[in-house]
């Protein structure tokens, strides 16, 4: 079993027809420096997003969490007690 792969050059009007086509498309290729700026701008909107959010329930100071874990709690109770 060979896994060796070859590649065949490509003739010289294919190659010319397939550069016009690319012409044509004016297909623009990225340069890695605005991918990596773009990268760590998603970056630091991620951090932004998770500040926000801890920023937002320090403020509300818990209090909608409290009052739903306070009325779980009852709810527990109160079924418990039907039980019984």
């Amino acid at each position: 079993m060979n896994n060796e792969t070859t590649t065949v050059p490509m003739s010289p009007e294919r190659r010319q027809r397939f550069e016009q086509d690319l012409d044509q498309m004016r297909v623009r290729t990225s340069s890695g420096a605005t991918d990596a700026k773009l990268a760590i701008i998603g970056l630091g909107l991620m951090g932004l997003g998770i500040v926000i959010a801890l920023a937002a329930y320090v403020l509300s100071g818990g209090q909608s969490v409290a009052a739903f874990l306070r009325m779980w709690l009852l709810r527990l109770i109160y079924e418990h007690q039907l039980d019984d």
